[in-house]
């Protein structure tokens, strides 16, 4: 029925490009995998570093958020 599919890959990345369709490339590389993964990640670890923060110091505003 051809459900069913093997795909050799040598690399994670070479398997993220075959189920994504999009290119893996580097991490400071725009439109790329890595790049979007290596953004996302910057911004959890800001928020991390915010949440730890004592209530003195903490903003009122989330990080990353100028809309309000």
């Amino acid at each position: 029925e051809g459900k069913f599919h093997l795909y050799p890959v040598e690399t994670i990345d070479q398997g993220i490009e075959l189920l994504t369709g999009v290119r893996a490339g580097e991490a400071d590389e725009p439109g790329t995998l890595n790049h979007a993964v290596a953004a996302r990640l910057g911004e959890m670890a800001e928020r991390m570093r915010a949440f730890a923060k004592p209530p003195a110091e903490k903003s009122l505003k989330p990080p990353g958020n100028d809309a309000g």
